[in-house]
C-alpha cells in the first residue's frame, strides 16, 4: 500500500513539473501551464517514441518583462511600466510616451513620472503634458494648478473652477510672500511690518504701529508676534528697550534733560530750546537758570 503511494507521488511529480497546471496532468504528460508560463507541446521521433512529454517555460525568461504570454515570442501582458508592442515584446512606457510611468499601450499613459505633469487624454490617446499655467509647479490638468513655483505666488481659485498662480503683491500692497490672497507673510521692505488679525494679514507702515519709527520688523514675544522698531524717523528720538526686549522710539528729552537731538541716551547734540545751554564737554544740556543766576 505504501509502495503504491510512492509510485503515485513519483508520477505526479514528473507530470507537474515547473509551471505545469496540476489539474491537467494526464499520466506523465503535461497538458497546460499556469499563468506566467507558455506551453511546449509533446513531440515524438520517427519511431513514434516521445521526445517531450509537454512542458512549460517561464514567459519572463523568453520575453523580458513579460508576465503572461501565449508563445515564446508573443507576450499578452507585460509587467508594470511596460506595454505589449506590435512585435509581441514588452516595451518601456517612457520609450513611447515621454514622462510616462505606467501605460495601457503605446498610445495611452495611465500615470506620469512627476506631479509637474498631468494626464492629457483625448479620444483613445493619453500622454503626459507639463503644467503650462504661469508659475505653476504641480497641477491636475491644464486649467487647475495645485502648487506654485514659490511663495511669491498664491493659489488663485476662480468661480469657474479654474486654479492658477497669482502674484502676492498684486492683491496685497507691499507684500512679498503670502499664503493666500488675504494673508501676507513678509513685506517688501523694513519700512513695513506684518499686521495679522484673524485670517487677514497685511503690510503696514512702521510709523503706524510705533510712533516715530521708520524701520521695524516682527518678532515673537511671550508667544505673540509684536513690532520691534529698528530705526527711528529722525535724531529727535532713539530706539530704546525700556520695559521688554522690544524696541520703540522715545524722544531724546525723555532721558536727556533739555535735549532735542541725540546720538545715544548719554550724548546730546542739540538742546531743546533757548532755555538750555549746550555743554560740549559733556554732550549735555543744562537749564540757563543753573548756568547763569537769574537767566531763563
Amino acid at each position: 500500500m505504501q509502495l503504491g503511494v510512492i509510485f503515485l507521488l513519483i508520477a505526479q511529480s514528473h507530470c507537474c513539473a515547473s509551471g505545469c497546471d496540476p489539474a491537467t496532468c494526464n499520466s506523465s504528460i503535461c497538458m497546460s501551464c499556469l499563468n506566467g508560463y507558455f506551453y511546449i507541446s509533446p513531440t515524438t521521433d520517427g519511431n513514434g517514441d516521445s521526445n517531450n512529454d509537454g512542458s512549460c517555460s517561464n514567459c519572463s525568461v523568453s520575453i523580458s518583462n513579460c508576465s503572461l504570454c501565449s508563445a515564446s515570442n508573443t507576450c499578452t501582458n507585460c509587467e508594470s511600466g511596460y506595454f505589449v508592442s506590435l512585435s509581441g515584446a514588452c516595451s518601456l512606457c517612457s520609450s513611447a510616451l515621454s514622462n510616462c510611468v505606467t501605460c495601457a499601450n503605446g498610445n495611452y499613459c495611465n500615470t506620469c513620472n512627476s506631479i509637474a505633469y498631468y494626464l492629457n487624454a483625448s479620444s483613445g490617446y493619453s500622454n503626459c503634458a507639463p503644467c503650462s499655467l504661469m508659475q505653476c509647479a504641480t497641477c491636475t490638468n491644464k486649467t487647475y494648478c495645485i502648487t506654485c513655483t514659490s511663495s511669491l505666488y498664491y493659489i488663485n481659485r476662480t468661480m469657474l473652477g479654474y486654479s492658477n498662480c497669482g502674484l502676492c503683491q498684486s492683491v496685497l500692497a507691499n507684500c512679498v510672500t503670502c499664503s493666500n490672497r488675504t494673508y501676507c507673510n513678509t513685506c517688501i521692505s523694513p519700512l513695513y511690518y506684518v499686521k495679522a488679525v484673524n485670517t487677514i494679514s497685511s503690510c503696514c507702515l512702521c510709523s503706524m504701529g510705533l510712533i516715530n519709527c521708520s524701520s521695524c520688523n516682527n518678532v515673537t514675544y511671550l508667544g505673540s508676534s509684536v513690532i520691534n522698531c529698528l530705526v527711528c524717523v529722525n535724531t529727535n528720538a532713539l530706539v530704546i528697550n525700556s520695559t521688554h526686549p522690544i524696541g520703540s522710539c522715545s524722544p531724546c528729552y525723555n532721558f536727556l534733560l533739555g535735549c532735542y537731538q541725540c546720538s545715544s541716551r548719554y550724548s546730546c547734540s542739540i538742546c531743546l530750546n533757548d532755555s538750555f545751554v549746550y555743554l560740549g564737554s559733556s554732550h549735555s544740556c543744562i537749564p540757563c537758570s543753573t548756568y547763569l543766576n537769574g537767566c531763563y
